[in-house]
């Protein structure tokens, strides 16, 4: 896709092949109405990941699911899913991406002004509730997996930066996961 293709893509809407996704088709709204050209250089970061980089990231979503078997209990949550995650490897099958959207945050307590997020919603079987968000700075790295709550970064949803060295948040520590390990 050339940028221009992708400027008109953050402009109006519509689906995109994410290759971290395995090529799935998923939404792409600029929800925060950010200038196109500065949204740009984060999405084609981006697309550059592959789904080698979503089979490293699997870890974060796979603690997301255990954290949610240990507070509701597995049979709950075993009850609505199509099958049991055996480890990392398997999370991507009980996950599905639904919306791109980009943002961006005023407050430098939790981020340069100038950062753009890429933020993905989707569904994850474990939690239908809540669902799942991830969210990549500049397009490029992974700082936030778990429910959906709008927040960019767990140092934003939780008005507290040092939060912010979780990719992962958990109470439990057991399942917070960091970025380096």
């Amino acid at each position: 896709m050339t940028d221009a293709d992708l400027l008109k893509l953050i402009q109006d809407g519509g689906k995109l092949e994410v290759p971290y996704f395995a090529g799935q088709l998923v939404g792409l709204d600029n929800l925060d109405e950010i200038a196109p050209e500065v949204v740009l250089p984060a999405l084609k970061a981006f697309l550059s990941l592959s789904q080698d980089d979503a089979k490293t990231d699997a870890r974060h979503l796979y603690a997301y699911y255990q954290s949610i078997c240990m507070a509701v209990g597995e049979d709950d949550v075993h009850e609505e899913m199509s099958g049991i995650p055996s480890g990392p490897e398997e999370i991507w099958k009980y996950a599905r991406p639904s919306l791109l959207f980009f943002n961006q945050l005023e407050n430098p307590k939790y981020a340069d002004p100038l950062t753009v997020f890429v933020v993905l919603e989707g569904r994850v079987e474990w939690e239908p509730e809540h669902g799942l968000q991830m969210s990549w700075e500049n397009g490029r790295e992974l700082v936030k997996a778990g429910s959906f709550d709008g927040h960019p970064t767990n140092g934003h949803a939780y008005a507290d930066p040092s939060k912010d060295a979780f990719v992962h948040w958990s109470s439990d520590p057991e399942f917070a996961t960091r970025a380096d390990g």
